[in-house]
């Protein structure tokens, strides 16, 4: 419901996270339908992860029982971890049952991992942590090491369905972005860096979590590796989103030397995507300048002023 995939023509047609008022003007792409997609945070009724997951399901079934029958989806495209959405992660069992859906009506199931693949999330691909072998992967921005390249994986029957000069683009498989994304790639698995985003992942929710303990505006805390997102609310008993107060601690941790970007479907989520290659103590004193800054918002020491002047994403 909130995915998003690129501003790309076929890429924005297919991101639910652009506004209605922007898609008019660019006349999507036709027959694409968005589904909802969990939040476990703030599912209906208080539900607890698996039910919530469970809840969902339910409503892509409805879908497809319904509305649009299964058997006329081609794809499904999902993020597992819905990036921009504000770092929402669904339940084991939903991916698992969404999954199997995609098996029975005969639906290529794709994984998109330009957010989080290549080991940020504490496995080489996130998709691993739900168990589940997809039949086409996206895949960008980490795997090139900075450099411009994406690619898709897959399997064989789908990759060769397609007859040469089908992808014929005049900058496809540059030379030198091809080199220094098997030079990325080699050196994710020579390091080991699912490992080391996992525990240094381990170590930045615990000091969060610590934060969330602490200040009644932190909501939430959710993420895996070293992809996290922290909600920011009015009242952990409403979880109220508060957009306002995210910005000014965006702006406040700008002052003191740190970059940050707010996102999620309300514009109330800190999201923290940290490079792999971190040292603790850089993380250390990243975490600080969060928790300083928060403390700064709650004492009144950042103006109401500064708001008009940011933008959520």
């Amino acid at each position: 419901m909130y995915s998003y995939h690129g501003t790309t023509y076929g890429a924005i047609s297919i991101s639910g996270v652009i506004s209605p008022k922007v898609r008019a003007k660019i006349h999507p792409l036709p027959n694409v339908h968005f589904l909802p997609y969990p939040d476990t945070y703030r599912c209906p009724f208080d539900m607890e992860p698996e039910e919530c997951g469970e809840y969902y399901l339910g409503l892509v079934e409805e879908y497809f029982s319904r509305v649009v029958n299964g058997e006329t989806f081609a794809t499904l495209l999902i993020e597992p971890i819905q990036g921009d959405a504000g770092i929402l992660i669904p339940s084991r069992n939903f991916m698992e049952e969404l999954y199997k859906l995609t098996r029975k009506y005969g639906i290529v199931f794709v994984d998109e991992e330009v957010q989080p693949g290549l080991c940020r999330t504490g496995k080489m691909f996130a998709i691993e942590h739900f168990g589940i072998e997809p039949d086409l992967v996206i895949v960008g921005k980490a795997v090139g090491g900075g450099m411009p390249v994406s690619a898709v994986i897959g399997r064989k029957e789908i990759m060769d369905a397609a007859d040469p000069p089908t992808f014929l683009l005049t900058f496809s498989g540059h030379a030198l972005s091809a080199v220094v994304a098997i030079a990325a790639v080699r050196y994710a698995i020579r390091k080991n860096l699912a490992e080391r985003a996992r525990k240094l992942g381990e170590y930045a929710m615990k000091r969060l979590n610590e934060m969330k303990d602490k200040y009644e505006i932190v909501g939430d805390v959710r993420g895996l590796g070293l992809l996290i997102g922290v909600d920011i609310v009015k009242s952990k008993k409403t979880k109220e989103p508060d957009r306002n107060t995210t910005l000014k601690i965006i702006w406040r941790c700008w002052e003191k030397g740190l970059l940050m970007m707010s996102f999620g479907k309300y514009g109330s989520v800190l999201r923290i995507a940290l490079p792999l290659t971190i040292e603790l103590e850089e993380l250390d004193k990243g975490l600080d300048i969060i928790e300083d800054s928060i403390k700064d918002v709650m004492a009144g020491r950042v103006s109401d002023s500064i708001v008009e002047f940011l933008r959520p994403w």
